[in-house]
């Protein structure tokens, strides 16, 4: 069952992650879509909705980490170089798509 669970985390982590770093990269061809009414808006939105998700995948990723359930000490070590990527990746996705963010609010 913890087994399931814990692939589960990982499964979420990953889709966190992947869709994330979509919208942060993304975020102006994706607000481009929408009328010169609805481009600040959808702008604004897609680049917090990444950060929130980049928060979500962090959090997740230290909760799996301080719980007693990874036992493997090679286990302990992926997992905090995950969470070490993570934290970098996420620092910069986020930050250029909060510069794009910036740049376009003048």
């Amino acid at each position: 069952m913890v087994q399931i669970k814990m692939k589960s985390y990982f499964l979420i982590v990953f889709l966190c992650m992947l869709t994330a770093i979509f919208l942060g990269v993304y975020a102006q061809s994706i607000a481009s879509i929408f009328t010169d009414d609805w481009y600040m808006v959808m702008l604004t939105a897609t680049t917090i909705i990444s950060i929130i998700l980049f928060a979500v995948a962090i959090i997740m990723q230290f909760m799996i980490l301080i719980s007693e359930k990874v036992k493997s000490r090679l286990s302990s070590i992926i997992l905090t170089t995950s969470l070490l990527m993570t934290v970098i990746i996420s620092l910069y996705v986020s930050w250029w798509s909060f510069f794009i963010l910036a740049m376009s609010w003048g």
